[in-house]
Formats: structure tokens, C-alpha cells, sequence
């Protein structure tokens, strides 16, 4: 999954006031960017450096992650609006974790079909009020990540629509 997003952009849809769980994923790749969308998203006006050397310590990075260069910022939008301003295809990731939707369900699945090419992935939790496999149309790769008994990550990955190949689930089981 982080050689996936290495040199990409990764899109955090609903990121919350504080975004830096998701942020720390982007940041351990070397993402390119790292983007948290939210109507609550945390405008705080530190530099990029010292939102690197945050991530760092607080998720325990290794040193070898100071030579990453991801841009790390928010935007305070609905994830509504910012998904219709970016262009066709555009080869972007996205964390998708306790959006609270209502009635853009069908506006999101079909932003994202618009978006994502073959090989983009999105990360989401099993918790929320939405089923994340809803807003994907398209054929999917879904690999769980089981981190504890009740913390499962899905990394759903697009594939190529004319592929008919059935869908590969796995458990990873992480050690603690």
C-alpha cells in the first residue's frame, strides 16, 4: 500500500479537525501531497516542518522518513464541492473514514468513478454510517488490514473496468 502512494496524492475526505492519523500514512509513503477535506479541517498555521517533525514523533517514524517531502495541508470545504472542481481523471487516492452522508452518496460515487484510474487506492475504516464499498462502481481489489480485534482498514484498489476478474479479499494481520 505505501509503495502505492509514493510520488502520488492522497485526498483525505472528511479528515476532521485534526487529520494527522491519515497524514502520517501520506507522510510514511513519501506521498507527494497529502490533502485532508473538511468544514472542520485544522487551518493551523505551522509549516510544513514542523508538521513533518510532529508526525515523526507522535507516530514514532523512523529517521529514515526525514528525507520524505510530502506536502501536508488542509482545506476548509464540504468534500462535496472539492470533488467536483478536480479534473477528470486525475490519478488521486483517497482515506475515506466516518463521512457522515446523507444524500450526496450517489454525487461521491460518481466524482469518484470521474477521478480514479486503474491502480488508485482508497482507505477506509469499518466505522462510520456509510458502506464505503457503496460509493465504488468499478471493479475493486479489497484487502483488509486487521490492526486489533475491532480496528479493520480496507484498501480498496481500482482496477481496470473490462478486467472480469473476480475480487481478491486477504486478512493481514498486523503484530502488535
Amino acid at each position: 500500500m505505501l509503495d502505492k502512494l509514493k510520488n502520488e496524492i492522497f485526498i483525505d475526505l472528511g479528515c476532521g479537525g485534526y487529520n494527522c492519523n491519515v497524514a502520517a500514512v501520506a507522510y510514511l509513503a513519501n506521498a507527494k501531497a497529502y490533502m485532508g477535506i473538511d468544514v472542520h479541517a485544522d487551518l493551523s498555521p505551522y509549516g510544513n516542518d514542523k508538521i513533518q517533525a510532529f508526525l515523526r514523533e507522535q507516530y514514532g517514524l523512523s529517521d529514515e522518513v526525514k528525507s520524505h517531502t510530502t506536502l501536508v495541508r488542509s482545506a476548509c470545504d464540504l468534500f462535496e464541492n472539492f470533488l467536483e472542481r478536480v479534473p477528470d481523471r486525475a490519478w488521486y487516492n483517497f482515506a475515506i473514514n466516518g463521512l457522515e452522508l446523507y444524500d450526496s452518496t450517489y454525487k461521491i460515487q460518481e466524482h469518484l468513478q470521474r477521478i480514479m484510474v486503474p491502480g488508485n487506492l482508497v482507505l477506509a475504516n469499518e466505522e462510520g454510517n456509510i458502506d464505503v464499498k457503496k460509493l465504488l462502481a468499478w471493479p475493486h481489489y479489497d484487502t483488509r488490514i486487521i490492526a486489533t480485534f475491532t480496528d479493520i482498514v480496507h484498501v480498496y484498489q481500482k482496477f481496470d473496468e473490462n478486467d472480469t476478474t473476480t475480487q481478491r479479499h486477504f486478512n493481514v494481520h498486523l503484530k502488535s
